[in-house]
């Protein structure tokens, strides 16, 4: 909907500023949701495939 950029009284001019903010917290906390369910995904989906510690002493054996 569209809303008047020239709203009659003070009240509607409240209403209409609160609606707008309350559209775009509601907005905000949406995107954040769906950020922590892909970084949760992005972490469970990596656990259980870290490469090992890589072994410095195979260096050295080597070049022995």
């Amino acid at each position: 909907s569209v809303a008047a950029s020239k709203p009659k009284t003070m009240q509607e001019a409240t209403e209409m500023a609160t609606g707008l903010m309350d559209k775009k917290i509601h907005t905000y906390m949406e995107r954040q949701a769906a950020n922590k369910r892909k970084f949760e995904d992005t972490s469970r989906n990596n656990q259980g495939r870290q490469q090992p510690p890589k072994r410095q002493d195979v260096a050295r054996a080597y070049a022995a």
